[in-house]
């Protein structure tokens, strides 16, 4: 009996290590791994830490038989690759994404970013820091931050954040979206800007359309007649 279990564990131990020899190896490249862990992502020029657009584990592997895996906030994924000038291909759900390595750094383009793989070993690279531009003082661009003055209803002017009872403004975003604020109540906004004359969405689709001039505001709110005046920095409404 004892000799029929032995017999069977030497079988089980055979069969994984044919299994093991089976599994292809990690493709090497000037001696490092391919084993990369996530990094960073770059956009238009702006940085950010991978996981902190994709929380949780981000990795990339590629194997000598020309396959590999991709994993995204611990949602892995095959791919395959292949060499190309000055790089390789890395395709990823059918799109063939050029990469480059250096160093023990793989980057790689996806769908209008790079994306930067850090091999075991290899030193990464600091993420660099970039600040968006300040709208807010710029009288003569459209995005930025307005800061609420005061409400007219029917010819009765009174203080915006008096009326309200808090802080009030209106933030016009670089991508046609933003916010309103009144009182301390945020609420999304989508905006367009037609010569002076701006139209304003919220989140049920209720307009309010204003004109726009220097930094200053004036935005018949939700085209009831009252008035809500807004300015930036320095303006002189």
């Amino acid at each position: 009996m004892k000799f029929r279990y032995f017999f069977l564990l030497c079988l089980l131990l055979a069969l994984l290590c044919t299994l093991c020899a089976c599994s292809d190896p990690l493709l090497t490249i000037d001696g490092y791994e391919a084993s990369f862990r996530g990094h960073m992502v770059e956009l238009s020029g702006e940085y950010a830490a991978l996981t902190d657009i994709y929380p949780g584990e981000n990795y990339l592997k590629l194997y000598n038989d020309g396959t590999g895996v991709i994993c995204f906030s611990d949602d892995e994924d095959e791919v395959t690759w292949s060499t190309a000038d000055g790089g390789y291909f890395v395709n990823v759900q059918g799109e063939d994404c050029f990469s480059t390595f250096s160093g023990g750094i793989f980057s790689m383009e996806l769908e209008g970013a790079v994306v930067t793989y850090v091999a075991e070993g290899a030193t990464a690279p600091e993420i660099p820091t970039t600040e968006a531009p300040s709208y807010d003082t710029d009288l003569s661009s459209p995005y930025g931050n307005y800061y609420g003055l005061t409400i007219n209803q029917y010819g009765t002017i009174t203080d915006m954040a008096e009326f309200y009872g808090g802080e009030s403004f209106i933030r016009l975003d670089t991508d046609g979206m933003g916010i309103l604020c009144l009182g301390g109540a945020e609420m999304t906004i989508a905006w367009e800007l037609n010569e002076m004359e701006l139209t304003i969405a919220d989140s049920n689709g209720i307009n309010s359309i204003g004109l726009l001039s220097e930094g200053a505001l004036v935005l018949d709110y939700m085209e009831s007649g009252i008035q809500l005046a807004f300015a930036k920095e320095g303006a002189n409404p």
